[in-house]
């Protein structure tokens, strides 16, 4: 699986077409944070509380706001979790204060998807090797 899979996400529907045609969507389309982060705009800091986690996560990720990404690790949804960990990869060293959190969903996240996201993003952090089992 690719590492934009969660584009194909009964919740992102229309969100690649939008992404690769920015003039298809309006100027209120929730996935306007997205088509910001992409454009390397600033997101309106409001998308951080928009109804869609896509949205929610790359407003943070745009605005540099590795906390707010780092709390979407807690949601209930894998897709969401997914998501908060490869924003918390792309974000870098801006990431190292959530190691413990991301560390928590290495012991704790059923998706092994998600924990080696986030154990990709330790190990860099830490310049470890470790491993999800």
């Amino acid at each position: 699986g690719s590492r934009y899979a969660i584009l194909r996400h009964p919740e992102q529907r229309g969100v690649t077409d939008k992404l690769l045609h920015p003039e298809k969507a309006s100027a209120k389309d929730p996935s306007a944070a997205v088509r910001s982060v992409v454009a390397r705009r600033k997101p309106e800091p409001s998308m951080l509380r928009d109804s869609s986690a896509a949205v929610r996560v790359a407003a943070a990720q745009g605005l540099g706001d590795a906390a707010a990404v780092a709390k979407e690790l807690q949601s209930p949804e894998e897709w969401t979790r997914l998501l908060a960990a490869i924003a918390l990869d792309e974000m870098g060293e801006k990431a190292r204060p959530h190691i413990p959190a991301l560390q928590a969903v290495i012991a704790k996240d059923p998706n092994k998807y998600v924990a080696r996201v986030a154990n990709r993003t330790v190990n860099v952090l830490l310049g470890t090797k470790n491993e999800v089992e």
